[in-house]
């Protein structure tokens, strides 16, 4: 079914499509929300001495994170997309507070996540620094892993660090990465669109 298509339109950055006989390369796909980070620093009580950290994994379900180990480091405070025991002082969960998800991205200081498309695109776009973990079982991770070295700021933890709570070295190392000073602009949406559009008026 792959191969009988007329053309497969490849969004950057992409995995190798050999089954289609023609393929379409178009920009990434981003569209990152404007950052509000000093209303976010004052929603979780971070003074402006402390780094906020994004802990965010797209649905990727643990049994725990390291939140002792979390509450022990003093320069940071942790927003966790997902839910947080009571009774901690220095991370919180998203659903408290009353900013999208993609805001409270592009307002963090810090990212720590696994290589996702969006996570890691819209990252370069906003020039966050990225932290992230393997997966290793995910096709397009070396890639994603390979722009995000390229065009952003991103270090790699290893897993068992990450569980272990041994964050502190990866988040000085990212944030002492100098920005690329021309990451590839997000108009793969548009430019996929002018060619469907093209395909169907043909």
């Amino acid at each position: 079914a792959y191969h009988r298509a007329d053309v497969a339109i490849r969004v950057s950055p992409g995995l190798p499509m050999p089954m289609f006989r023609k393929l379409s390369d178009v920009g990434p796909i981003a569209d990152p929300s404007p950052p509000d980070k000093l209303r976010l620093r004052q929603m979780i009580g971070a003074s402006m001495h402390e780094r906020i950290v994004f802990v965010a994994f797209g649905g990727i379900p643990f049994s725990s994170l390291p939140f002792l180990r979390m509450e022990a480091m003093k320069q940071y405070r942790f927003v966790v997309s997902g839910a947080v025991p009571d009774g901690l002082d220095r991370t919180v969960s998203d659903a408290s507070i009353p900013l999208p998800f993609r805001t409270v991205m592009a307002s963090a200081d810090l990212i720590l996540s696994k290589p996702g498309y969006s996570t890691v695109v819209e990252a370069v776009a906003t020039g966050t620094p990225m932290v992230y973990v393997r997966r290793n079982n995910f096709p397009d991770e070396v890639i994603l892993a390979d722009y995000l070295h390229r065009y952003g700021r991103g270090i790699e933890l290893a897993g068992m660090d990450f569980y272990a709570g041994r964050w502190e070295d990866a988040f000085d190392a990212v944030s002492t990465l100098s920005p690329p000073s021309h990451p590839p602009p997000p108009s793969g949406a548009t430019a996929a669109a002018e060619m469907i559009t093209g395909y169907l008026r043909g």
